[in-house]
């Protein structure tokens, strides 16, 4: 539930200390190029979806309908849903950290950039790092889940990818998806973006 993660979030300082070694957890960067790295299907009238090249055997879904974005991570049952996008306009960010554990990825760090209104009314364009978890390959297709786990906001934290990692780490491997709420961590600027929409990955056979 959302008080069990905001809990074991915000019981800890800004900075949490994390017992797994350097050498258990690495970061692996891959690139999101989605003119070359990805198959489109642009059958659906309501948007565009695509496979992208991820880490491994990991797959990076990516749709897009209505100036929105929705990314998930890993192969996921067909027809899965999952809240996974920000209301606002948004779009993503070309490099995708994944957080890796013995060769096994658990989490991705993904900067998106989401639209929102100012204090005059104004609109623009507001950065987030976004901390996904990966559907995990040990599980059975019906029970694997990708979505956000947590919001970091790089405008006003300096340790914004510290507070991701620590993030990934506490939260990603048992944050049920569809149950727990993803919240922001560390200080919040001004016009912090909703999150928001679901999307349904269709796989082909």
């Amino acid at each position: 539930m959302f008080l069990r993660i905001a809990t074991l979030l915000l019981s800890f300082p800004i900075l949490w200390p994390i017992s797994v070694s350097a050498q258990d957890v690495i970061s692996v960067y891959t690139t999101l190029n989605m003119d070359d790295d990805c198959d489109w299907d642009d059958t659906d009238s309501d948007g565009f979806g695509a496979f992208c090249t991820g880490y491994e055997d990991y797959p990076v879904f990516v749709a897009e309908g209505d100036l929105r974005m929705f990314v998930t991570f890993g192969e996921l049952p067909e027809g899965a849903e999952w809240f996974n996008g920000f209301m606002g306009f948004n779009s993503v960010n070309d490099v995708l950290e994944w957080r890796v554990e013995n060769g096994k990825a658990y989490a991705t760090i993904l900067r998106w950039f989401v639209s929102t209104i100012d204090d005059e009314g104004d609109m623009f364009e507001k950065d987030v790092l976004v901390v996904s978890s990966v559907a995990d390959l040990d599980k059975p297709l019906g029970e694997r889940t990708s979505c956000h786990v947590a919001y970091i906001d790089p405008t006003v934290n300096e340790n914004a990818n510290q507070l991701a990692r620590q993030a990934a780490h506490l939260a990603a491997r048992t944050f049920r998806c569809g149950i727990d709420i993803p919240i922001y961590i560390g200080a919040l600027g001004p016009q912090i973006p909703s999150g928001g929409g679901w999307h349904s990955i269709d796989y082909e056979e």
